[in-house]
């Protein structure tokens, strides 16, 4: 079972209206963060995360 106190694991963040994913990244970096999923419901954004 998942011990959500267990501070060896990354926080695992998910991103709502990614846009071009800056803020996910600030995330990552200033909170030594993970983030696990994307939400985008632009085309154009949808097509380049799905190319990396």
């Amino acid at each position: 079972m998942h011990d959500p106190h267990d501070r060896t694991r990354p926080l695992r963040v998910g991103s709502l209206f990614s846009g071009y994913g800056g803020l996910d990244l600030a995330v990552e970096h200033a909170l030594d963060g993970e983030t696990i999923w994307f939400s985008e419901n632009n085309e154009h954004v949808s097509r380049i995360f799905a190319h990396h």
